[in-house]
């Protein structure tokens, strides 16, 4: 379950983050490739087993959204009792969610005013990202606790508006990935 970082793949996160740096907390800096790897690897191996929704063997960083990641690795620092980079990590993916958010809150309103019909598909990674995000700040201290409660209607909105509820239907004949991520 060893997560291999490569130059790519903090490059990649580093992209992705880059792209919000104007919605970014001051003073907010992705750590090293060394320590980001380290923290990814800390909640692989260590909350994973309490929030199991990835897939270890099949996790890759290259095709997560950074909030995802930031979020991960928020945890994983929590873990590794690294707590002013956890808080760190922790706020630059609710950043990032939040901008995410109202970019495409913007879109939806340009569009039903422009009488285009617009249906946003289930974003699985982003419940995800809530589901991480109230974990920690539940488990941290209690400054960020309201955050948990305003998130996790959020996250009950998301998970009626997919369906969490009704069961999944496997198509026969689909390959090993889609049946994964179904």
């Amino acid at each position: 379950m060893f997560l291999e970082c490569t130059n790519y793949k903090s490059n990649y996160i580093s992209l992705g983050v880059q792209y919000y740096t104007d919605v970014l907390p001051p003073r907010c800096r992705l750590p090293s490739k060394y320590n980001l790897c380290r923290y990814l690897e800390k909640y692989l191996r260590c909350v994973q087993e309490f929030l199991p929704f990835f897939h270890p063997a099949t996790f890759s960083v290259g095709h997560k959204e950074p909030e995802l990641l930031l979020a991960v690795a928020a945890l994983g620092a929590l873990y590794t009792y690294e707590h002013p980079k956890s808080y760190e990590l922790y706020f630059m993916a609710k950043a990032v969610l939040a901008e995410k958010m109202r970019r495409e809150d913007l879109q939806l309103a340009s569009d039903v005013l422009s009488g285009q019909n617009h249906s946003a598909p289930c974003d699985l990674g982003r419940m995800q990202v809530f589901i991480l995000l109230i974990s920690f700040a539940s488990w941290a201290d209690k400054t960020v606790t309201p955050d948990a409660l305003s998130m996790g209607s959020k996250l009950a909105t998301l998970a009626r508006k997919a369906g969490i509820s009704k069961s999944d239907e496997i198509p026969l004949n689909v390959d090993w990935l889609s049946w994964i991520a179904i």
